[in-house]
């Protein structure tokens, strides 16, 4: 497709020109699919000639707006007629179009806004409550203005009831601070207590999520301890059986018996003596082996009756 001429820019401009004074309540920044036929076929019309297509047009003209509204350098003429069309092109939105759009976000709760397929769920919604032609890319822009709308008066006011009470210049005065003012200044009661509603639907599913995992956390802790506890009493019960049992020696004093006897007689002799040093170093390993895994035995004890402890004190 051949580049855009600039006296082509100037005949989009004039089609979209036309188009809006046919269709007033139409918007040329987001334009509705009727819209873009009646640009298309006014700048067939315009230019005699049939070469552009459809989608390249409504392409053409989506970037020279947006082109426009960055401060992108354009041609001066293009500019200038792009800024007479532009001056009040978008429809304002009414009261009761505003109050059909937060029913819309109603029916949608907030987790959906959320998505990137937000305006294609939300615009069908206004539509089917009674909404006018407005575009998906319109309907989108409305909500995020709406949202910043609210925003702007829980920051400020603390709540829309007191928002409301101020007289109606001091409401147009105080919305000059606010991004969206126009919007602001068109929301009525009825959307501002819709809005509200949605906000305590989606904190009430906040706040019963956190109780059902701060519930599963406690059962989890719960469950820990009383493993740790029973853990704790058999250890306790292992040792006490060790400790009252006098008929069985040890292990260790067993093999140290047997060892030093060993000893004693080999020592004796001096074809024994090595075998009687390499007895000795044998029994100071042991013995050292064992004392290492009697401190960890205590070590071991000692922490876990200090998480008995704690459990028997959030228990009671």
């Amino acid at each position: 497709m051949p580049s855009w001429a600039r006296s082509e820019h100037l005949v989009l401009i004039a089609a979209c020109e036309n188009a809006l004074y046919a269709h007033p309540h139409e918007s040329l920044v987001h334009p509705s699919p009727a819209m873009k036929t009646a640009i298309h076929d006014n700048f067939v019309k315009l230019a005699h000639s049939t070469r552009r297509t459809q989608l390249a047009t409504a392409s053409k003209w989506k970037r020279l707006v947006a082109q426009f509204r960055s401060n992108v350098k354009l041609d001066r003429e293009v500019s200038a007629a792009l800024g007479r069309v532009l001056r009040g092109c978008e429809p304002r939105w009414t009261r009761r179009e505003l109050d059909l759009l937060t029913r819309a976000i109603e029916d949608l709760g907030f987790p959906a806004l959320q998505s990137p397929k937000c305006a294609s769920k939300l615009h069908p919604s206004f539509v089917r409550l009674g909404g006018s032609a407005r575009s998906c890319d319109a309907v989108e822009a409305a909500t995020r203005a709406v949202l910043t709308a609210r925003q702007f008066v829980a920051n400020g006011y603390g709540s829309w009831t007191t928002w409301f009470e101020l007289t109606e210049a001091c409401r147009r005065e105080a919305s000059r601070r606010c991004a969206e003012p126009e919007v602001l200044l068109s929301l009525s009661q009825t959307a501002f207590r819709t809005l509200d509603k949605v906000r305590a639907r989606k904190l009430g599913v906040l706040a019963e999520a956190a109780s059902t995992q701060a519930s599963e956390d406690e059962e989890a802790d719960a469950d820990a301890c009383s493993t740790l506890a029973t853990d704790n009493t058999e250890d306790e019960s292992e040792e006490g059986e060790e400790d009252t049992s006098d008929d069985d020696e040890p292990v260790l004093v067993k093999v140290s018996k047997v060892l030093c006897e060993q000893v004693n007689t080999q020592a004796n002799t001096s074809s024994g003596a090595k075998v009687a040093e390499d007895h000795l170093k044998l029994l100071v390993k042991a013995g050292a082996d064992a004392e290492e895994r009697m401190r960890l035995v205590v070590t071991q004890s000692e922490e876990r009756e200090r998480l008995f402890a704690r459990f028997l004190q959030d228990k009671g």
